[in-house]
């Protein structure tokens, strides 16, 4: 394998994890929300760290 073949399959896998870590990111934030609306903060914080 030569050193460019590698470079391009770690970069192409730090796009993907990007990529997953954004998703994550950007579907927690309803998730936050919807959950505020149930219980309250601090109980939120418990869940979480559950």
């Amino acid at each position: 394998m030569s050193s460019s073949s590698v470079a391009e399959k770690e970069q192409s896998k730090g796009i993907k994890m990007l990529l997953v870590a954004v998703l994550c990111l950007g579907l927690n934030w309803p998730g936050m929300k919807l959950g505020l609306e149930i219980v309250g903060p601090v109980w939120m914080v418990c869940l979480r760290f559950c």
